[in-house]
C-alpha cells in the first residue's frame, strides 16, 4: 500500500475551502473569514486569522499567530 505524500507548499498560502491541512507551508499562511481549518501540519513563517474565521491548531508555527478577530481552538 502506497502511502499519499503530505502536501507541501513552499511559499505563501491563503486557505480557500474549510479544510484539513496536515503538511507544511514554507511561507504564511493566511485564514480569511467564513473559513474554517484544521492545522496539524507546520506552518514556517506567520499564520494570520481574520475576523470570521476558525483555525484549530495542533500543529506548528514557526513565526507569529495573528489573530484579527478570528476564533482559535
Amino acid at each position: 500500500m502506497a502511502l499519499n505524500p503530505k502536501p507541501m507548499i513552499k511559499g505563501n498560502h491563503t486557505f480557500t475551502d474549510n479544510e484539513s491541512f496536515d503538511g507544511m507551508i514554507g511561507g504564511n499562511a493566511t485564514v480569511p473569514a467564513n473559513i474554517s481549518v484544521t492545522i496539524s501540519g507546520m506552518i514556517g513563517g506567520t499564520i494570520t486569522v481574520e475576523a470570521g474565521a476558525t483555525v484549530t491548531l495542533t500543529g506548528m508555527v514557526g513565526g507569529k499567530l495573528i489573530n484579527n478577530g478570528g476564533q482559535i481552538l
